[in-house]
């Protein structure tokens, strides 16, 4: 890509990091409130049946945007990555039971407390265990423990520093299923579950017994920027919840439900995963260097994609490098979860700079047998720490059943709103090709068109897609490019519009000027939620 989109990136840098204090305002203007998050975490933050993302903290926020009048967002992002993607202005707020600690707090700003954990190990009913457990009572046992959490840094620095036990015998999960299904195959010993997750949805089986008594409480809250304005308001939205008995009915509400999985489920995982042993950084992170990653667009196959049994195939996205590191071939791009499909994980074979997009590809191959199969990738640093969006890869296995005839006497489809999830139009420069790039990504839509300065220069791309322009925008000065996302069925739409900006250099810059959703033809306003109290375990 041209220097010009390296210079768009450290423009955006520079606004974002002067401009924290318009976070709410930026809010309120575009009508969308980014969501980042790592849903591995139930009841907190997980996938439903239907890959919708949900759970506590989703449905806080949602809650949240409706009393702000705006819609919410989610942005799957790698757990060890969602400071930094809040850093750069990739989200508005981050959340996914995080625990409120010392380091964080030196980093980004807090919302209150909505939710106190207890930690508790976890042991297969058939482990013998002393009457009375200390820290000596875990040498020789193998512990899983949820990677990134403060459980993790308690056992680092109360077990292994202390001498209790072995480095090698400390594994990490992505969630609390990966590790159960560990401590079920007896491949590690003990776990580490929040006591109200474990008594609710593990405990009622008798399969399993606690340990040792609670060691770490903690406090969850969501995580904004520094000095952002977003966080008294969400504050006060927290707070009224609680009063009101608006929070304890979500928590109520997903700590009650059912997550047991069975063979049925549409996703069929490969394989359990493995239990991966702590892995320290290999080399020093960059000084003042961001890592992060942005889906731009599906290149190859979409979601849905009907594949043969055992076919071989080819995943290929493109993803922008929204950080303010280089990509190098140190770097990688990983399997996380859900169906591998034979995939590898992969070293980016070139540099990728600050501000470029970059065309990724996996080979797989099908499973055998037929259904619904989804894998997680995300980027990986050279220090071994996962960053950036979740990306994935979903596939039917089996034949392309033959389209059906419309019914005209079904019933209407029902609303369903179309969100704009990103949108970069590169920076113009005055070459003599005249050419400017925009990538774009939208749910919901079936169709989109993009408009400069008014008038349609592409209409009836795909949802997901790009385009080069050339030609189109000849002269200096403020031009408009919008792009318009719509779903024929529905009539919803949403539109977000860039003015480009003047450089003396000859450059002109996409600004971000406006985001708007809605519909061609009115709907009934959604009926008020019922209220009820403050969150406790």
């Amino acid at each position: 890509m041209k220097k010009a989109l390296i210079i768009l990136m450290l423009l955006f840098a520079a606004l974002a990091s002067a401009a924290q204090a318009d976070d709410l305002a930026d809010v309120m203007q575009n009508g969308v409130l980014r969501m980042g998050s790592a849903p591995e975490y139930v009841p907190f933050i997980f996938y439903d049946d239907d890959g919708n993302m949900t759970g506590i903290d989703i449905a806080l926020i949602e809650e949240v945007g409706r009393r702000m009048g705006v819609s919410v967002q989610p942005v799957d992002i790698a757990f060890d990555g969602l400071i930094d993607s809040l850093t750069i202005g990739q989200v508005d707020l981050i959340g996914r039971g995080m625990s409120v600690t010392e380091q964080r707090r030196e980093q980004i700003d807090f919302s209150q407390v909505y939710y106190k954990g207890k930690a508790q190990f976890i042991a297969l009913a058939s482990l013998p265990k002393s009457a009375a457990v200390d820290n000596s009572s875990f040498s020789g046992l193998k512990i899983g423990v949820q990677k990134a959490t403060s459980f993790e840094q308690w056992i680092r620095d109360n077990l292994v520093s202390g001498g209790y036990v072995d480095l090698k015998n400390i594994y990490l999960f992505s969630n609390a299923d990966d590790m159960v299904k560990a401590l079920d195959k007896q491949s590690v010993d003990l776990i580490v579950l929040d006591q109200d997750v474990y008594e609710l949805k593990y405990m009622p089986s008798g399969n399993y017994q606690m340990f040792y008594d609670g060691f770490l409480e903690e406090d969850y809250a969501f995580g904004m920027r520094k000095g952002s304005t977003l966080t008294d308001a969400v504050n006060q939205h927290l707070s009224d919840m609680m009063k009101d008995g608006t929070a304890q009915e979500i928590a109520n509400r997903f700590f009650s439900m059912d997550y047991t999985q069975d063979d049925s489920t549409i996703i069929h995982p490969t394989a359990v995963p493995t239990a991966a042993p702590i892995i320290y950084p290999t080399q020093p992170a960059p000084a003042a260097c961001i890592n992060s990653m942005s889906f731009v667009a599906d290149v190859t196959i979409t979601d849905g994609h009907y594949v043969l049994p055992g076919d071989q195939f080819r995943k290929t996205w493109r993803v922008y490098n929204n950080g303010t590191c280089a990509w190098t071939p140190q770097y990688s791009f990983v399997y996380v979860s859900g169906d591998q499909m034979s995939g590898n994980n992969i070293s980016i074979p070139t540099t990728v700079a600050m501000g470029e997009t970059f065309d990724i590809s996996v080979d797989l191959i099908a499973p055998t047998v037929p259904g619904t199969y989804k894998g997680y990738w995300q980027m990986r640093s050279p220090q071994g720490t996962n960053f950036g969006q979740t990306i994935w890869v979903k596939i039917q296995v089996g034949s392309q059943p033959e389209p059906q005839p419309v019914n005209p006497t079904a019933e209407p489809q029902p609303y369903t709103p179309v969100n704009i999830t990103s949108f970069y139009p590169d920076a113009y420069e005055n070459y003599p090709e005249n050419c400017m790039n925009v990538y774009w990504s939208a749910n919901g839509a079936d169709w989109v068109e993009i408009l400069i300065d008014g008038y349609p220069a592409y209409q009836y791309g795909p949802a997901n897609g790009s385009y080069q322009f050339c030609g189109e925008v000849q002269n200096f000065g403020a031009h408009g490019i919008q792009l318009h996302a719509v779903n024929s069925v529905t009539d919803a739409w949403s539109s977000f519009t860039f003015t480009t900006m003047e450089h003396p250099t000859g450059l002109i810059t996409p600004v971000p000027e406006e985001h708007e959703t809605g519909l061609w033809t009115p709907v009934p306003d959604e009926p008020e939620e019922h209220a009820t109290g403050l969150i406790v375990p």
